[in-house]
């Protein structure tokens, strides 16, 4: 048995899930489909990234992450022990990892998905990958007294996620105190990071880590995209106080 990840920007509805799903299942044996997220904005793989690095990794059961965001001329497979990606060539895979070591790169020559599924399940030899495209993801500022970062990701519930790293925020306030604010939103104000939103009062914003250690603004049943009126480029301001 293999696990099948998607992830795509095809919107949660599209006939063109389904169609996919139908597909993998006439053509492919053993295997289980778990989407995970059809609700990327088009061709934002900053969003698919995002949504790829917050996936657990099991080394008992062979998983394969399709995602399908964004437009390149060609497939690239990464490997991770029993964990495969498949992915376009567009500056993905970069996101979502440290690329130092090339040995468990590799290229497939067009854009068809189930075949490259095909070729891992069956084993077959998949040519190395040479250069792929390199992007970054855009880092938080930080200097000894300030931090901005920027948002990133925002789910359905409208939680908004930003480029900042727990680790990142510890090794500048440390037990300092410090005044947090959402870009434009001059009359709220953050003195500390909750353990999880149940901290706050009902309806009340709160800033907390994620699990996988991402900065989260969030309101305790409530909607803080909504509220704050949270853009795409939406920053925090975190100052030492």
């Amino acid at each position: 048995m293999a696990f099948i990840q998607l992830i795509s920007d095809f919107q949660t509805g599209a006939y063109k899930i389904g169609i996919m799903k139908q597909a993998l299942l006439n053509t492919l044996e053993n295997i289980d489909i778990i989407d995970i997220n059809h609700d990327i904005r088009l061709n934002n793989i900053n969003e698919a990234a995002f949504i790829s690095k917050q996936l657990l990794t099991v080394d008992k059961t062979l998983t394969i992450t399709c995602i399908q965001v964004g437009m390149a001329h060609r497939l690239i497979i990464y490997q991770q022990n029993l964990h495969w990606y498949i992915l376009p060539d567009n500056g993905i895979l970069s996101l979502m990892f440290d690329i130092n070591d090339l040995s468990n790169l590799y290229s497939f020559n067009n854009n068809n998905q189930i075949q490259a599924i095909q070729a891992i399940l069956n084993q077959n030899t998949i040519p190395k990958s040479g250069a792929i495209i390199l992007k970054s993801l855009k880092k938080p500022m930080i200097d000894e007294k300030r931090i901005i970062c920027e948002r990133i990701y925002t789910n359905k519930l409208g939680n908004c996620y930003f480029n900042l790293q727990k680790e990142e925020f510890e090794a500048v306030f440390g037990n300092f105190p410090f005044n947090a604010r959402i870009q434009f939103v001059p009359s709220v104000n953050f003195s500390k990071i909750n353990l999880n939103i149940f901290e706050q009062d009902q309806g009340g914003a709160t800033l907390t880590f994620s699990k996988k250690g991402f900065l989260k603004l969030a309101i305790y049943n409530g909607n803080a995209a909504q509220l704050f009126r949270i853009k795409e480029d939406t920053k925090i301001i975190i100052d030492k106080i």
